[in-house]
């Protein structure tokens, strides 16, 4: 059974070695080397130690193992990885479900998510839609920015 809940200091390493293994085994079929390099050495256990911009860290855990992860801040969603194993079962969704209950108790009306061009299915399944795309020069990728309305 999946579960929810928060981010605890002492799950850094394991929520990195996770999203470091989405970034090499899922990202580095669509992102180009060096950016897979730059997105591998950021995601260090200190990133997740030291969240930027007071961000709430959350992980899905299956029997105790640490299955995927995804952050929030305001209503705005971030770091969204899923352990490869575990794609298609829910995970994400479950993520996203979770983070978007959070938004809607802080008062906010919308969600959003700077998603990669290769998630962007995935996200309009569950009723975001594209506002903006940008070029993110240091990693040579498009980032697309996402939105839901929050009912």
């Amino acid at each position: 059974m999946i579960t929810i809940r928060a981010f605890e200091p002492e799950d850094a390493v394991s929520v990195s070695n996770l999203v470091r293994r989405v970034v090499k085994e899922s990202l580095s079929k669509d992102y180009p080397e060096p950016t897979v390099q730059l997105l591998y050495i950021e995601y260090k256990p200190e990133y997740f130690k030291e969240p930027i911009h007071n961000q709430k860290i959350f992980i899905a855990e299956d029997n105790s193992i640490i299955v995927g992860t995804a952050a929030i801040h305001g209503n705005l969603i971030m770091d969204v990885f899923v352990d490869p194993d575990y794609e298609g079962k829910g995970i994400g969704s479950q993520l996203l479900a979770h983070l978007e209950r959070l938004a809607r108790l802080q008062g906010h009306t919308t969600t959003q998510i700077s998603a990669n061009p290769y998630a962007i299915d995935f996200y309009e399944k569950l009723g975001y839609f594209k506002v903006e795309e940008t070029y993110l020069e240091p990693y040579d990728l498009w980032e697309i920015i996402v939105r839901k309305k929050l009912d």
